[in-house]
């Protein structure tokens, strides 16, 4: 979805129903129409097919069918359906201020900024797949920006394999992103969507990490990372020296120096076995750190399942982060090299963000104790045990 610069305003007799009025059209494609319409003061984006057949409105309450049970950061809010209006039927959604990925680029934003903006593009993906859903149809146009915090918002999912396919011949843009296998009306899986990740890493990175993004672009399915995970671990770890360029420097001073050629050979062997071993000490690090956290948010995550109230939740959430910072200090006098360790210490804060960010929303979907409308005593009970900074412990066994 790509916002026009100008706005469209639709006939003024045109009103849609059920309260949404003043519709703006703001884009339109090949096969859908977007306006921006207003309720009770707000806005809110509306998605309608372009002509009424049976297939365009399949496509669109599919999409709806799909979305509205979806709830993540970087994916749009989905409200409604709405069967019978004045611009017909389709789907009611959060109004995103922003532009699209490509618009957005063209800003020139910072690598800082780029990187960030990667990882959300990843973590809404990654979503999608742990909820069984293929995207299918992964391009700059549905992956939206927002103005006020440059935050991702992701737009039309859950396309079927041969809903893609279609859409794929009806507009040109989508072919240039999708997988070779969905092309070929073969049945797709996680790494169709790898595929479509990695040209659109390559737009989002200004072409710096190819290693990576060409895996996610192999041909052969096979050759891809398998999930979105592996994706997000290999770029955590892009502060690996590059090996290839170090040997060829290498080679060539000795050559300069005019060293025999099996005393090149014995020094570019003991350069490779160093170079291999510095790398298996890397992985075992990284291993390590993955292993450790999510064991410990996984225990968390269990814990705050038996919790009913989130100022419980937030204690035993900072207790978990307060016993992070052995694993902290585990690794940073693990090696010399202060390359290595910014690495290390990029990864770790990389999983423990993601980490913490699920605990936060777990935690924040259960009511705080002044919503539960409890008794003066219970309530004066759990509140005690706030203010000594003890744990969770049931009023019913514990207060009387």
């Amino acid at each position: 979805m790509s916002v026009n610069s100008s706005l469209v305003p639709v006939k003024e007799d045109i009103a849609i129903n059920y309260g949404y009025h003043n519709p703006v059209l703001l884009s339109e494609s090949s096969i859908s129409r977007i306006y921006r319409i207003s309720k009770a003061g707000k806005h809110f984006i509306f998605k309608t097919t372009k002509d009424d057949s049976g297939k365009m409105r399949a496509l669109v309450r599919r999409e709806y069918d799909i979305s509205i049970g979806l709830d993540h950061p970087h994916i749009v809010n989905v409200f409604t359906f709405e069967e019978e209006t004045e611009v017909g039927p389709g789907i009611v959604m959060e109004y995103v201020d922003g532009r699209d990925l490509s618009a957005f680029l063209s800003e020139k934003p910072s690598m800082q900024i780029r990187r960030r903006i990667a990882d959300q593009v990843l973590d809404a993906v990654g979503y999608l797949h742990r909820k069984g859903i293929i995207h299918n149809d992964l391009k700059p146009e549905n992956i939206f920006i927002s103005r006020k915090d440059n935050s991702v918002k992701l737009l039309d999912f859950g396309l079927s394999d041969n809903d893609a396919y279609y859409m794929a011949k009806a507009m040109g843009s989508t072919a240039g992103y999708a997988s070779p296998e969905l092309l070929r009306q073969e049945k797709t899986d996680s790494r169709s969507d790898i595929y479509s990740l990695g040209i659109l890493l390559d737009k989002i990175l200004d072409g710096r990490n190819s290693r990576i993004s060409g895996k996610c672009r192999s041909e052969d399915r096979n050759k891809r990372y398998d999930n979105v995970e592996q994706v997000r671990t290999a770029l955590a770890r892009r502060h690996y020296p590059v090996y290839f360029s170090a040997v060829s420097i290498l080679i060539i001073v000795l050559a300069v120096v005019g060293l025999q050629v099996g005393e090149r050979v014995r020094k570019f062997k003991d350069f490779q076995s160093a170079e291999l071993e510095r790398q298996e000490m890397c992985d075992s690090v990284y291993n390590a750190i993955d292993t450790e956290i999510l064991r410990i948010y996984g225990e968390l995550e269990t814990r705050l399942s038996d919790i009913p109230y989130k100022e419980f939740g937030y204690m035993e959430l900072s207790k978990t982060m307060s016993g992070l910072t052995v694993i902290w200090k585990s690794f940073q006098d693990i090696a010399d090299d202060q390359t290595l360790i910014g690495g290390f210490i990029s990864h770790y804060t990389l999983i423990q963000n993601d980490c913490y960010e699920k605990a936060l929303r777990q935690i924040e979907a259960i009511p705080s104790i002044t919503e539960a409308s409890l008794p003066p005593e219970e309530f004066n009970f759990y509140m005690e045990l706030i203010g000594k900074e003890e744990p969770y412990r049931p009023y019913e066994k514990y207060g009387k």
